[in-house]
Formats: structure tokens, sequence, C-alpha cells
């Protein structure tokens, strides 16, 4: 049994965690630009609000990466596809 209540929007932040660990590794230059983002993130909505923090991570992202739903193997699939593309240019 899990010690904690179940938040699905933690669930899915762990999912990504793993996805970027288990596709780069827990060191290196990715991981590190992964954590950062992530600090910034939280940062800025605690500072500036959700909604200017979901507006810009939007921004980033582009409009595929928005219709598409984060869960489960597609988290995983994603940080692969980057993976390669990243190899390859």
């Amino acid at each position: 049994m899990s010690s904690r209540p179940a938040d699905p929007a933690l669930d899915l932040a762990l999912e990504c965690v793993d996805a970027v660990r288990r596709t780069y590794g827990a060191r290196g230059d990715v991981p590190g630009k992964f954590r950062t983002r992530c600090r910034q993130l939280i940062e800025s909505i605690y500072y500036s609000g959700l909604s200017y923090t979901l507006a810009y991570a939007a921004s980033k992202v582009g409009d595929a990466a928005l219709d598409r739903r984060g869960e489960g193997a597609e988290v995983r699939r994603v940080a692969e596809e980057t993976s390669r593309k990243r190899v390859r240019g």
C-alpha cells in the first residue's frame, strides 16, 4: 500500500522524471537541464501564477505536443524519440 494519497499530476511528473532518467541516465547534460527547467517552472508558478506558467510552458513545447496526452508509455516514447532526434541532429 502506498503511504501517499493518489495524485495524478504528481504521478505524471514522476513518470516524466523516470523516463528522462531511463533514456539519458541520471547524470549528464539532458537530465541536468531537465532538473533546472523543473525548478524554474515551480518558481514561476509561485511568483507568477499557474496561468502564466502554463502559457509559458505551452509556448515552449509547440502545438503538436499540446495535442498529446502524456501518460504511461507515451511519456517514455516521447523521451526516446527526443533522444534519437538529439543524436541525429
